[in-house]
């Protein structure tokens, strides 16, 4: 999403560098975007000079952007309009801390919410996002959760298992 895009949904997304190291990426750049709805994502950028969402222009011409129920890890600022954080949990990096999201392992990118996840029922209801009862969605069995992966639900993880077959 960049400059002048308009009208995207953004939901359900596990968002994780790599990047350049020491260098400042961004996970979404809104850049004068407009109408885009970014709902339920998680996004880790890989280093402390990065953004989660990055807006050079805050607050000026973002008409229509909604950001809730993220879990985002920030870095020197949340370079975002003020809604950025709208029911969403932004991680100041510090392990254990209020806004630590107590991911299951980061390290392996599951990022799963365990039991001591302040993301664990803080998000909003969010009609046709989060009232999805499809395995593996969003429950309507009490207040949504923020991130990407519902507690308790099975979550997808990158590895290099699969199919070992050679092609004949």
């Amino acid at each position: 999403l960049d400059v002048y895009s308009k009208g995207f949904l953004v939901h359900h997304n596990v968002v994780a560098g790599p990047g350049e190291p020491y260098l400042m990426d961004s996970n979404i750049i809104l850049n004068s975007g407009s109408n885009h709805l970014i709902y339920n994502n998680t996004l880790m950028p890989e280093n402390y000079w990065s953004y989660a969402i990055y807006d050079s222009a805050p607050t000026l011409s973002d008409s229509g952007v909604v950001v809730r129920n993220n879990v985002m890890r920030t870095g020197a600022a949340l370079s975002c309009m003020p809604g950025c954080q709208d029911h969403s949990l932004v991680w100041d990096w510090v392990s254990g801390s209020p806004t630590d999201p107590r991911f299951t392992n980061a390290l392996i990118a599951d990022y799963s919410l365990t039991a001591a996840s302040p993301a664990i029922n803080a998000g909003v209801a969010i009609a046709g996002i989060t009232n999805d009862t499809r395995a593996g969605s969003q429950t309507v069995l009490g207040v949504p959760d923020e991130g990407a992966i519902e507690y308790g639900t099975t979550s997808w993880v990158p590895s290099t298992a699969g199919d070992t077959t050679a092609p004949s």
